[in-house]
């Protein structure tokens, strides 16, 4: 009777998926226990190796919504006249980040880990695969900038606490009224000194790669600006920042090189509209599909990845936020309240039974 009772739990750890559905039980019944279940977590738990398509069937998804902006900060604030580099969520009607919130991209997240390594496989609903970046067409008429651009995703890791998600890191630079209106120039980018997050973007044609966001936005692991504008307007000297801010990628600017950075030739036909620094990867390494439904990408990174770098330890929480791209290089869906991360500490593994006759397991 002894024997039967051990044979089954056996069997379940020898199977890896198997072995993770058991876990997940486990799991629920501990959070049941407590009498909530955290809805907002994501839960990583521990795998001997890299993880395959069955485990990734086997756990559970946290599912997410990434919609349109939100307004940053609170009305008091405005009505206060409290002009500062918040100030743009509460003046300004047109938040950049994408789409109203009413038509949302399903988005679900999976995650594991290993000794070494985090797998974050995240998969989000698109039913056009957009490739190509944005880029600058010369046509009859002279420069126009193309309908085209490409999807993606980024991943953005808090290391403090308070309020966090994209939203909270998006920043006005410079403002000016103009016709009675508030015309500000937007970025992402960190405020006070020595902060910094970590980011993890992918692009079909950029690839994957970690980038650390700060005072000057982001920049990739080698210290080099991750993308600048390749228009002649936002780089003008001569021109005022308000003069700078209308006329990029207007009807009257053009392209100020080609992908390299060289001056354009006299009979180049098209040129990028933004300029990205080299793929530094950080470390970080991608796998993206296309499936049915949209796109799946999966990050995979060192746990350690040395100083400067967002850590992950097992039994520890971390905050993040999602950014959708579709089709765009500005106007993003966002995860609009914050998600967490919990690496799930190893279970200690079942005792194995032992023959008392012989000794042997």
């Amino acid at each position: 009777m002894g024997t039967a009772s051990r044979l089954p739990v056996k069997r379940v750890f020898q199977n890896p998926a198997r072995a993770v559905i058991a876990t997940w039980a486990l799991i629920l019944l501990a959070l049941g226990s407590c009498g909530e279940v955290r809805v907002d977590r994501l839960f990583a738990l521990h795998l001997s190796r890299a993880p395959d398509e069955s485990d990734w069937s086997a756990t559970l998804p946290l599912p997410l919504k990434s919609g349109g902006g939100s307004i940053h900060g609170t009305n008091a604030r405005l009505a206060e006249l409290e002009l500062d580099t918040d100030a743009v969520h509460l003046g300004s009607a047109s938040c950049h980040h994408g789409p109203p919130i009413t038509s949302p991209v399903p988005v679900e997240a999976r995650a594991y880990y290993t000794d070494r390594e985090l797998f974050l496989d995240v998969r989000w609903e698109d039913p056009t695969g957009d490739t190509l970046p944005k880029a600058w067409e010369r046509g009859p008429a002279g420069w126009r900038l193309g309908a085209a651009d490409e999807d993606g995703i980024a991943i953005l890791w808090s290391r403090t606490a308070g309020p966090f998600g994209c939203q909270e890191a998006c920043h006005m630079r410079d403002f000016a009224i103009r016709q009675g209106e508030l015309v500000d120039e937007r970025a992402m980018f960190l405020v006070d000194q020595g902060d910094w997050e970590e980011t993890w973007v992918w692009k079909p044609a950029q690839g994957g790669q970690a980038l650390t966001l700060g005072l000057q936005g982001f920049v990739t692991s080698r210290g080099a600006t991750y993308r600048t504008l390749n228009s002649v307007a936002a780089n003008d000297p001569t021109l005022t920042p308000e003069a700078r801010r209308a006329g990029t990628f207007g009807p009257e600017d053009r392209p100020l090189s080609d992908a390299a950075g060289r001056p354009l030739s006299t009979g180049a036909a098209g040129a990028p509209a933004y300029l990205y620094a080299e793929n530094a990867g950080g470390g970080l390494s991608t796998v993206a599909e296309r499936t049915k439904r949209g796109w799946r990408v999966i990050f995979a990174r060192a746990l350690e990845a040395g100083s400067g770098r967002q850590a992950f330890r097992p039994g520890e929480s971390y905050r993040f936020g999602v950014a959708v791209f579709d089709a765009t290089s500005i106007n993003h869906h966002i995860v609009r309240d914050t998600k967490t991360l919990q690496l799930v500490a190893p279970a200690p593994r079942p005792a194995q039974a032992v023959d008392e006759s012989t000794g042997i397991l």
